[in-house]
């Protein structure tokens, strides 16, 4: 597994020697250009881009008021409503994303946890 997304040397060494690329966090329009660069660089050594499996680490906060969504400064939140997380998530699927390691925003509580298994989980099967 690597992780990153720098274009022209990470996702490169993504191509020639990873079996899983780690993409860390950022909205579904950075990870849809990130992919196409990664694609790209499969393409250019000859490796089918469908070998290589896609992992999402990224911040969650789940509230009931998007308005209260926990936020850090320069860093993506897939946030708001379960509904709104759960849509957003579904997009990283559709786009091939098998794995998501998540971060809760409201940490060391274990509320957003369980409001993700509650909540959110059974909208993404």
């Amino acid at each position: 597994m690597i992780g990153g997304g720098g274009e022209q040397l990470t996702l490169r060494v993504v191509a020639e020697y990873a079996d899983i690329w780690n993409f860390a966090g950022g909205p579904v329009e950075t990870f849809t250009h990130k992919s196409a660069v990664l694609d790209e660089h499969c393409r250019a050594i000859g490796r089918d881009p469908a070998s290589i499996k896609y992992i999402y680490f990224g911040f969650v906060s789940i509230v009931d008021d998007p308005a209260d969504i926990a936020r850090r400064e320069g860093v993506h939140t897939v946030g708001g409503t379960p509904e709104q997380v759960a849509a957003e998530l579904r997009e990283f699927l559709k786009l091939g994303v098998s794995h998501f390691i998540i971060r809760f925003m409201d940490w060391p509580s274990t509320r957003g946890a369980e409001r993700f298994i509650q909540d959110v989980l059974p909208r993404l099967r």
